[in-house]
């Protein structure tokens, strides 16, 4: 047996059989395809139950067919169900406490105030402890720079290719005391990352009254094109 009907979008539908004559098979069709089927609702009942939910307006074609060769009178109803209820939404569970600081005793060894006396219901015990003193903030690293070079174009300005390398450049204080000591590299550059704020002065030992005060920014030291090298600078660990 075939019965048809039309479906609305969004609508859930339910279709059964009534029977305790005959074994009934319901199965759905929509569109010429079968989308769903049911068999017996129980092994003790032999009609069938189909419930869905209808995606868009489509025609809807129920067919019933007997199983097993059984034959006997059915009724078939196809109803609208009601929406499926929202659930509410599950409230949030608020968990309240006071804290509550009342007579204390003294620090202890392991530096732990405790909380005692009476408490009210629900109170929090407060235990205190001490952070220690206060880090101090890591001090800032002052990269100073030199850069050591023979005036070839005597433009008094060190150009590319005029860098001396391997000169001993030498850090000291408002005292002349040697604070550290670097090299200059192949372009003739000299850098000190120091956090020491005490460095007053960059000296050049290799050329007499060779020194620069350190002012915050690069700075640099030729040796003028009318006056030849007397030195060859080398690394050295002294």
């Amino acid at each position: 047996d075939y019965f048809h009907f039309l479906a609305k979008a969004g609508n859930r539908y339910a279709c059964e059989t009534v029977t305790d004559q005959v074994d009934t098979w319901l199965t759905l069709i929509v569109g010429g395809t079968a989308q769903a089927s049911h068999d017996d609702r129980s092994p003790q009942r032999l009609d069938s139950y189909l419930e869905w939910e209808a995606s868009t307006e489509q025609a809807i074609i129920v067919e019933i067919q007997a199983r097993g060769a059984t034959t006997g009178l059915y009724t078939l109803t196809c109803t609208l169900l009601p929406p499926a209820p929202i659930p509410p939404p599950v409230p949030a569970v608020r968990f309240t406490s006071t804290p509550v600081m009342t007579t204390t005793t003294a620090l202890t060894a392991t530096g732990k105030i405790t909380a005692v006396a009476d408490l009210p219901p629900g109170a929090v015990v407060l235990a205190i402890r001490p952070l220690g003193p206060e880090m101090p903030a890591a001090p800032a690293v002052l990269p100073i720079q030199l850069v050591v070079y023979y005036d070839v174009n005597n433009d008094q300005n060190p150009s590319p290719g005029e860098g001396i390398p391997h000169v001993s450049v030498l850090a000291v204080d408002a005292q002349g005391q040697r604070l550290a000591r670097v090299f200059t590299d192949l372009q003739g550059e000299a850098v000190f990352n120091t956090t020491a704020a005490s460095i007053d002065r960059l000296v050049v030992p290799f050329v007499s009254t060779w020194s620069v005060k350190v002012r915050g920014e690069p700075e640099s030291l030729g040796l003028p094109a009318v006056r030849l090298p007397v030195f060859l600078p080398v690394t050295s660990n002294d």
